[in-house]
């Protein structure tokens, strides 16, 4: 029989290395239920945070609100190069993955797009990769897991990451989600 061997916290996850070295993350869900799912195939350790950037905060390049004369911006853009490999902030379910159909207006604007629920009405969303997303809508992932790579398709101007955050349905600045939901 094979039992845990060790179960680490970080923050609203907890990961079980079992007596073989498999390795799990199990996470809480709206209804209370918790998921596991395994750290092979893509995924790999949190780095204790509940939620840590896509990306360091030193190439952003866009920031969230007003852009007068150009419309209002529902997220931060991270200028990284193309190819760069997006990771998810923190563990949770795939509600969307768009791949981009050539269009720039409302969701073909976000070109290839994932989108990640939380639980507790937390939502991530990462625009503009280069390619279809390696991730299907209900796929469960860990924190840091690859949800594509850094592109310029949809409604873009060069290669960057737009990366957007909701909370209960409402759309916020990334900076206030992360220093609400972050733990340290």
């Amino acid at each position: 029989m094979v039992t845990p061997s060790t179960i680490h916290e970080y923050g609203n996850q907890l990961k079980i290395v079992m007596d073989d070295a498999t390795s799990f993350m199990a996470y809480p869900t709206l209804g209370g239920l918790w998921i596991v799912s395994s750290v092979s195939g893509g995924g790999s350790t949190p780095s204790g945070d509940r939620f840590v950037w896509p990306f360091d905060l030193s190439t952003v390049t866009d920031e969230y609100g007003n852009r007068d004369p150009d419309p209002y911006h529902n997220g931060i853009d991270f200028g990284v190069a193309g190819g760069s490999i997006v990771k998810v902030m923190g563990a949770g379910t795939v509600t969307i993955s768009q791949t981009w159909q050539g269009g720039t207006s409302g969701m073909d604007a976000l070109g290839n797009y994932v989108r990640v629920d939380h639980g507790g009405g937390l939502l991530t969303g990462y625009a503009h990769m280069e390619s279809s997303p390696p991730v299907s809508v209900g796929d469960v992932l860990v924190q840091q897991q690859n949800v594509g790579a850094v592109g310029d398709t949809g409604y873009s101007f060069g290669n960057h990451l737009h990366m957007e955050t909701w909370e209960n349905g409402t759309r916020i600045n990334p900076r206030d989600w992360m220093n609400s939901y972050a733990t340290t």
